[in-house]
């Protein structure tokens, strides 16, 4: 768990620093450095609190990424430090998530968390 005092580094340093170098500061690599400051509503550059500069575009072009019958390799975050990587194929699209199959069950993913980078696809 994260203290006070590392989140507010990655928060004062978020558009300042690469995520490397925030990493570096508090003891996270990049990939927890970017997960905690998605937590804290911190994009890149912006504010999460609008919302507008994710358009129907960006979320159409993530959505284009994928098609029934895909098999994808999932990164998905558990914790602030675990990661946990799961295989399966994508079963249904909609204009908001996929459903994917992994081994005996479904899970749904929203592409906007693909855009966050909350999981990516390795």
């Amino acid at each position: 768990m994260a203290t006070t005092e590392q989140l507010n580094k990655i928060k004062d340093n978020w558009t300042k620093l690469t995520l490397k170098e925030i990493g570096e500061l508090t003891g996270y690599s990049q990939s927890s450095v970017r997960r905690l400051g998605n937590k804290m509503g911190l994009v890149r550059g912006r504010s999460l609190s609008s919302w507008d500069f994710i358009s129907k575009d960006i979320i159409q072009e993530m959505a284009d990424k994928f098609h029934i019958g895909q098999k994808l390799k999932i990164k998905m975050f558990v914790s602030a430090r675990e990661e946990k990587i799961v295989h399966g194929k994508v079963l249904y699209k909609t204009r908001h998530f996929i459903t994917v199959k992994i081994n005996q069950y479904k899970e749904s993913f929203k592409y906007i968390d693909f855009i966050l980078g909350d999981i990516e696809i390795l």
